[in-house]
């Protein structure tokens, strides 16, 4: 079964606010984009913040550096994240293990350009079954100019 994500972007003359709807299964890891195209713009003087709905810090990023230390307990080796990506305005990270408390909204926001990318993440307790009980894989490449960077199988029955 493939999982389906749905765009909604909307744009006002001072930021742009995209969101993204993602499905997760509990303990898997889920991918929580955020990309900044306008990469011309994204210099060390960029900070980046990643939150969850109920404001608690996921992940920082100052100076194209990560900073796990103002980072809540509760995503203490979860979060995983692409340093090589920022200069390309990938902001993008993997929560690891996921779990039914992680079913939430996320945003990641690029100040001061005043983008804010928000995900709903939906978990689900099991993978649906598949009819012919095969192996099924799942890709995910994380891209840049056409070149895979990371590459995460997974396999599931």
């Amino acid at each position: 079964a493939a999982t389906s994500s749905l765009n909604i972007c909307f744009f006002t003359q001072s930021d742009t606010s995209c969101q993204v709807d993602v499905e997760g299964f509990i303990g898997e890891d889920v991918l929580l984009s955020c990309i900044y195209n306008n990469s011309t713009s994204v210099l060390e003087k960029v900070f980046i913040y990643w939150l969850d709905g109920d404001n608690r810090v996921m992940l920082e990023i100052v100076q194209s550096a990560p900073d796990f230390g103002p980072q809540h307990y509760k995503f203490r080796g979860r979060v995983v994240t692409f340093p090589d990506l920022y200069r390309r305005g990938n902001f993008s990270i993997v929560l690891q293990n996921i779990q039914q408390v992680d079913d939430s909204t996320y945003h990641c926001h690029v100040e001061p350009v005043d983008f804010h990318q928000v995900i709903r993440l939906t978990v689900s307790e099991t993978r649906p079954e598949t009819s012919n009980k095969c192996p099924q894989f799942y890709l995910l490449f994380l891209l840049s100019k056409n070149k895979v960077l990371k590459c995460f199988l997974k396999m599931f029955m």
